[in-house]
């Protein structure tokens, strides 16, 4: 099966094939083939290069090659195959089309045509599949989450591009921290957290009565430790910050770290923090598994650690 048949059949089932296949047929007396495409999973930028043939007979016929201008898509470069000279601007934009001159083009027949655009949330969607446990398997020390991404149907795709990459796929892993805490921080300094996050439920509940029980049981708390509110949030600010909460996550290869953000529940102490992993996948690593392990028992003794510190 040709590639403009495996983008006919299969565009129904993926959103970039409906808008190649556009492209296609607009540049159809050059009998297009596409070589590659590139999209960033996490920006959702996309770079499609398309061989373009222009005999000497198809110059004579052809006064000018016009092209819908895609909303948000831009021809940005043309090639000379043989040479692989860039050329000079050979593509106009007039009138919500994109138009050549192939009299404009050097005496050869292929070029390469460069496209740059955004890619949907929804197309990233139907082109990748991104799996992330919320929750872990849990062992004494650790919390082991796996991970794994996959090209949706590649023996399609395969056919269709001699190049395809997603780079920069990422998974977002909620790792929960809330029990280091607990264990690590103080019992005067937990009592007063606690009570703290009971006002803030209270507040949001509406109930004035468990609001009012909540704020004496804080006042209580706090007279038995010197720990300012700001002091706490600053330790805990820098604990799971990225400098400091990177040392006690880890991913397999093909994944790296590439964030890490606290989730804020309302208290000061975060739920989960969300660390993100990136992968590249392509034609021949079609898929990337792997286990991001957070090491809960030493983040919990630098909990113990710091907040030690504070009360001394």
């Amino acid at each position: 099966m040709e590639a403009k048949d495996l983008i006919s059949s299969g565009k129904e089932a993926f959103s970039i094939l409906r808008e190649l296949d556009r492209i296609r047929r607009a540049l159809g007396p050059f009998r297009p083939d596409v070589k590659s495409l590139l999209i960033n999973y996490r920006d959702r930028s996309s770079e499609m290069k398309t061989l373009i043939h222009v005999p000497d007979d198809l110059r004579r016929e052809l006064r000018d090659v016009e092209i819908p201008a895609y909303e948000g898509y831009v021809i940005t470069e043309t090639f000379d195959a043989e040479s692989m000279n860039r050329l000079e601007h050979p593509w106009l934009l007039q009138n919500g089309k994109w138009i050549l001159d192939p009299t404009r083009l050097p005496r050869s027949e292929k070029y390469f045509v460069i496209m740059k655009g955004r890619v949907g949330s929804d197309i990233l969607k139907q082109l990748v599949a991104v799996t992330a446990p919320s929750s872990p398997r849990c062992y004494d020390d650790r919390d082991a989450y796996w991970i794994h991404s996959a090209i949706r149907d590649p023996t399609i795709l395969e056919k269709i591009w001699a190049d395809l990459e997603v780079e920069d796929v990422s998974v977002d892993v909620r790792v929960g921290v809330e029990r280091s805490f607990a264990s690590g921080i103080p019992k005067d300094v937990r009592r007063a957290l606690e009570a703290e996050r009971d006002i803030m439920r209270a507040i949001s509940s509406g109930d004035r009565d468990e609001e009012a029980r909540a704020k004496y049981r804080y006042r209580l708390a706090t007279r038995t430790t010197r720990v300012t509110h700001a002091e706490i949030y600053q330790t805990v600010s820098k604990l799971v910050s990225g400098e400091i909460f990177r040392g006690f996550v880890t991913v397999d290869p093909p994944y790296e770290l590439c964030s890490i953000a606290p989730t804020q529940m309302g208290t000061l102490i975060p739920e989960k923090v969300a660390v993100g992993v990136e992968t590249d996948l392509n034609l021949k690593r079609q898929a990337a598994q792997g286990t991001l392990l957070f090491m809960k028992k030493q983040f919990a003794d630098k909990v113990s650690q710091e907040f030690k510190g504070l009360v001394k």
